[in-house]
């Protein structure tokens, strides 16, 4: 995963548009991220970076996520009060989509496809991601093309996913048939043949900033091969 170092701080993300706050930073490359440090937790980052990476790979349009690092000077150097949120060491990042709004759901200008919608409800199911729920869809556009955000709450304990397929945005794209398994497995396959080097992207430091990072990241490899583990269940849309 490209590695860039940061130049400034632009602004943050008021707390009412997400509860981490992140930082809206511009970096080396003349490009301008939003920009999860610190504060948002080492298990959180390690979400991020692992759904972008799936997600992407799947087809979704996720926002390019890079490793943004903070020096030590910057943060001790810096105007902000709050620079110690963002840390030092390396930050997930996003790239900026510019011109993006908040997706509202019924735009009626912005008509994602069946396929795109059952693409993105599979998705959350797979990564057990309860919060794209209709009050909350972390969905951007531009142009009329939505991307796909926020995935800190990702991998969650299976209580929080009670309900999920009535409260996801994407709910009405479920088949009572349950998800089809004969095109997406395939999907997940191709995902997961990129596994190990996924979990070679996430830096050494948010695993031992974690209380123990190799049994998060076994976690998430359980969560994800619930589809090869229990594929009824998975499927048909069950919580086992």
């Amino acid at each position: 995963m490209e590695r860039l170092e940061i130049t400034s701080v632009i602004g943050r993300v008021a707390q009412t548009a997400g509860v981490l706050e992140p930082f809206i930073c511009g970096a080396a490359d003349g490009l301008v991220y939003y920009v999860k440090g610190r504060y948002a937790g080492a298990v959180e980052r390690i979400n991020e970076l692992v759904a972008a990476e799936l997600g992407r790979h799947i087809g979704l349009n996720i926002p390019r996520p890079v490793l943004l690092s903070v020096p030590r000077e910057f943060i001790r150097h810096g105007a902000r009060p709050d620079l110690n949120d963002l840390g030092e060491g390396l930050a997930f990042a996003s790239t900026e989509v510019p011109n993006a709004t908040v997706y509202l759901p019924g735009d009626p200008d912005v008509a994602p496809s069946h396929e795109d919608r059952r693409r993105l409800l599979l998705f959350d199911w797979w990564i057990c991601n309860y919060d794209r729920c209709k009050a909350k869809p972390n969905l951007i556009v531009a142009d009329k093309v939505i991307y796909v955000i926020d995935h800190n709450c990702a991998f969650s304990d299976k209580s929080d996913m009670e309900g999920f397929l009535e409260d996801h945005i994407y709910s009405d794209a479920f088949d009572l048939l349950g998800f089809n398994r004969e095109i997406n497995e395939p999907l997940l396959d191709s995902a997961m043949g990129e596994w190990g080097e996924i979990v070679r992207k996430i830096p050494d430091e948010w695993l031992e900033q974690c209380s123990d990072g190799q049994a998060h990241i076994d976690k998430i490899e359980r969560i994800l091969l619930r589809y090869k583990r229990d594929p009824d269940s998975f499927w048909r849309g069950v919580i086992q």
